[in-house]
């Protein structure tokens, strides 16, 4: 029998009707022949309850301590959807990271699977049972609770695959262990975008998707010295803090100073300025700029290797927008820009509208 796994984000659970939906389309999926494993997320709303609580009562709250917390939000909404499952008639068990046999490295809040044991997961699969699995979670060597960060659910679903709403790690790990899927809305049983290996007409498409990353932040260290050996200074600081940098941007150096601006996720933004402050002063530097608020949107495809005017474009319809770009990154497939997270919907519908891709339903969103 075919295995399918799917992930279900806090929206598609957010409440008890949701979540009795989610059980259906589960339920469905099994009497299509299938084995089925589910991995969730926290209901809507749930995790920033819990962030907000744990920093009521503790203005740095550790992060083993706030991981073990954090991780209840999957749990309890896994464990609510094997109840909705078992009333419809079906069987299903609900398994926490740990029990689902997800080993991470002890990294807490950020932690990265370093390997995956689903005996526990296999054994129920084959006794007809409907897996459903809490996402975002894991355990160390130890016995630990961990999270798994920035779309840890989604990564759960591929790690399930392999042995979205979509984030960025997941799709990689996707990539690596070859594990197609589908990102379709849990509301509507529309067919979604499926992603796959490259084939040859894929170049026939220029831009394939619009992804927003939200919740980010800017630093800039001002008016430093452009010398060998400053980059790895600031990025070695961030590396040992274990603050994941996204885009980074050097301008163009006058008089023999540069502007080095990069981001990273809001969480980690008072960290950084804690650690940088001092390297700042060290290196002689004007200042250091931080500004949170911002995402990062990013328009994708492979055609992009083989049409020009791609940036263009994008760059066009956000100004007719007056959408102010603040940092911009190229590779071959992707134009990425950080700009205001209030204008971020907007901005991705016009980069939709500009690109043809309205028709292809919500934009790909990461938090």
């Amino acid at each position: 029998m075919r295995l399918i796994v799917q992930k279900y984000g806090g929206t598609s659970v957010g409440d008890a009707a949701k979540i009795c939906n989610v059980a259906r389309r589960l339920l469905e999926t099994q009497r299509d022949g299938c084995r089925v494993v589910a991995v969730i997320s926290a209901m809507a709303g749930v995790t920033d309850n819990l962030i907000k609580l744990a920093r009521e009562v503790s203005p740095q709250p550790t992060p083993r301590e706030l991981d073990l917390l954090l991780a209840t939000g999957e749990s309890a909404a896994s464990a609510l959807i094997a109840m909705a499952v078992n009333a419809l008639g079906g069987r299903a068990v609900s398994l926490t990271g740990a029990e689902a046999g997800i080993l991470t490295d002890r990294v807490h809040s950020k932690a990265k699977i370093a390997n995956i044991s689903p005996r526990q997961i296999h054994y129920l699969l084959n006794e007809d049972y409907i897996v459903v699995v809490a996402g975002f979670q894991g355990q160390t060597n130890e016995g630990e609770t961990t999270t798994l960060g920035r779309g840890g659910s989604d990564l759960t679903a591929i790690a399930g695959a392999g042995s979205k709403v979509m984030q960025s790690r997941a799709v990689e790990f996707a990539k690596k262990f070859s594990v197609p899927f589908e990102v379709r809305s849990s509301l509507h049983d529309a067919a979604g975008t499926l992603a796959k290996e490259e084939t040859a007409n894929m170049e026939d498409v220029v831009v394939r998707g619009v992804s927003i990353d939200r919740k980010q932040a800017k630093l800039t260290v001002d008016d430093v010295c452009d010398e060998p050996g400053i980059a790895a200074r600031i990025f070695s600081t961030i590396s040992e803090a274990n603050i994941v940098v996204d885009m980074i941007v050097q301008s163009v150096s006058e008089y023999g100073t540069t502007d080095l601006s990069f981001t990273i996720h809001e969480n980690d933004l008072d960290l950084a300025k804690k650690l940088l402050t001092p390297i700042v002063a060290e290196l002689r530097a004007a200042q250091l700029i931080a500004k949170s608020g911002v995402a990062k949107l990013s328009v994708v495809g492979i055609g992009m290797r083989s049409h020009s005017g791609v940036a263009a474009k994008f760059f066009d319809c956000l100004g007719r927008g007056g959408i102010n770009i603040q940092l911009i990154s190229t590779s071959e497939i992707k134009i990425a820009v950080v700009i205001n997270e209030a204008e971020a919907d907007q901005a991705a519908r016009l980069a939709h509208e500009a690109f043809g891709l309205a028709r292809l339903g919500p934009v790909v969103t990461a938090i």
